[in-house]
């Protein structure tokens, strides 16, 4: 049957659950209305029309789950149930559709809660919706960055702005690979700023630093004021913006006079214009040139997909310009491509940069001599990188490159993912043909959960 007409179970006190067949299309007007023990409806992705007052005063209704994705044309579907109704929406709809109702409407199957917050970063608990959804996976993700999946429901999330409120997405994944998102707002705290002595002087640049008391991860938006140490209170201060990172606010101010005395404090501005600001101290320039290095940080990738990534820097500049800055890259390991095509050979490979198990040899490792190179601008460095393997392990650095010499950020590394749509296989230690773990070692005995291939394919072993 493709439709439940018009007041078919109509005041059936024996229903306790309905989980709709797919091949129904329609649900008629007060088809389940008076229903009062109904506790819990699965309507699936095939109605896409349900009518007027179809569930009304289903009063001991709890759980129902609407997998379409179309707002519905009926009026007052639900009115008349209680506070203890949850209505999982799997698309948008129209208040006029659920009526008079003190239902609680949710479209993810999950919710998410705040556990803690700092200035960068929080702890997310989440927590499903409804009991009747098998929930795999749970997934959140800062503005700007991709949504990670943990099977933890406790999560953190990182790259917030400091001192406001952000609307994070979170997800939830059901066991169907179905997934819902939704937004969830997070407040975080003020940086607190501590001055610190100027670290390098020149003749007409100076590198200011100042602490981050509550640093639990980089960001932007603050800085340094300054001005002559004679200048009037009067004069306004110029502001310089630099990064913090690893705990610290640092940043080079240009365009100074030689053998000169400045003031200076840190600062930070949120995004609704709060400022908070570190104590004054002072500096004085030197008489003659004096080198000092920039700064480098790598920071953690952004965007992971199976063939790209966006990598993360940041560049203070030293005593002399800087002629080109960006990040250099290589992978790690080149074998999990070639085994899932079915070109890996097993042969030893005579290099320094190796790996071997046993009598099971890797590809080599690329040394940084043959690394590859992208260009990047900005205090802050964003760079995508395309063209990548999937399922292998590249290392990455930030450098900065001047007339004198190129410095660099610590050593960075990252995974990308294997690819949607890998084929699943039980777990059988007494197959014929070898399965190999995605570091090329041969698996010996029963293998556990996780991803392998076994003749050139990629498999999942549950």
């Amino acid at each position: 049957f493709t439709s439940i007409v018009f007041v078919a179970f109509q005041g059936c006190s024996g229903l306790s659950s309905i989980n709709i067949p797919n091949s129904v299309t329609s649900i008629g007007g007060q088809a389940f209305s008076n229903c009062t023990r109904l506790t819990s409806i699965i309507i699936p992705n095939s109605v896409t029309s349900i009518g007027n007052q179809a569930f009304q005063n289903c009063t001991a209704l709890r759980e129902v789950c609407i997998f379409n994705a179309q707002p519905f044309n009926g009026s007052n579907i639900f009115q008349g149930c209680g506070p203890q109704t949850i209505i999982f929406f799997a698309g948008p709809y129209l208040s006029a559709n659920i009526g008079n109702t003190q239902a609680t409407i949710v479209t993810s199957p999950a919710t998410g809660v705040c556990t803690a917050s700092g200035i960068t970063t929080a702890s997310v608990n989440m927590q499903p919706a409804l009991t009747m959804l098998p929930i795999s996976a749970y997934g959140i993700a800062a503005p700007g960055n991709t949504l990670v999946w943990n099977t933890n429901s406790t999560m953190t999330v990182t790259g917030l702005a400091p001192g406001c409120e952000t609307a994070v997405r979170i997800g939830a994944r059901l066991d169907n690979g179905a997934e819902y998102f939704d937004d969830l707002t997070i407040t975080t705290a003020l940086p607190t700023l501590t001055t610190l002595p100027a670290t390098a002087t020149s003749d007409r640049r100076a590198r200011l630093a100042a602490t981050v008391g509550n640093y639990d991860g980089p960001f932007m938006g603050g800085g340094f004021e300054w001005r002559r140490y004679d200048a009037p209170d009067l004069v306004p201060s110029t502001r310089s913006a630099c990064p913090a990172v690893n705990g610290r606010l640092s940043g080079t101010l240009n365009g100074l006079s030689p053998n000169t005395y400045y003031k200076y404090r840190p600062y930070y501005t949120a995004p609704d214009g709060t400022s908070v600001y570190g104590e004054w101290s002072a500096f004085g320039t030197a008489d003659a040139y004096v080198y000092f290095e920039p700064e480098v940080y790598t920071a953690e990738p952004r965007a992971l997909t199976p063939s790209s990534a966006t990598l993360m820097g940041y560049v203070n500049v030293g005593s002399d310009e800087i002629a080109e800055q960006g990040f250099e890259y290589w992978p790690l390991s080149t074998r999990v491509k070639a085994m899932a095509k079915g070109e890996w050979t097993g042969e030893a490979v005579e290099t320094a940069w190796f790996e071997a198990d046993g009598d099971e040899a890797v590809q080599p490792r690329r040394a940084p001599e043959d690394k590859s190179v992208v260009v990047a601008t900005g205090q802050q460095m964003t760079a995508t990188i395309e063209g990548l393997d999937y399922g292998t392990t590249y290392a990455y650095r930030a450098f900065a490159r001047t007339a004198t010499a190129t410095t660099y950020g610590p050593e960075q590394t990252f995974t990308t993912p294997i690819p949607a749509g890998i084929e699943a296989v039980e777990a059988n230690a007494e197959a014929d043909s070898p399965l190999f773990d995605l570091q090329g070692r041969r698996v010996v005995g029963t293998p556990r959960p996780g991803v392998y291939v076994r003749n050139g394919r990629k498999i999942v072993v549950r």
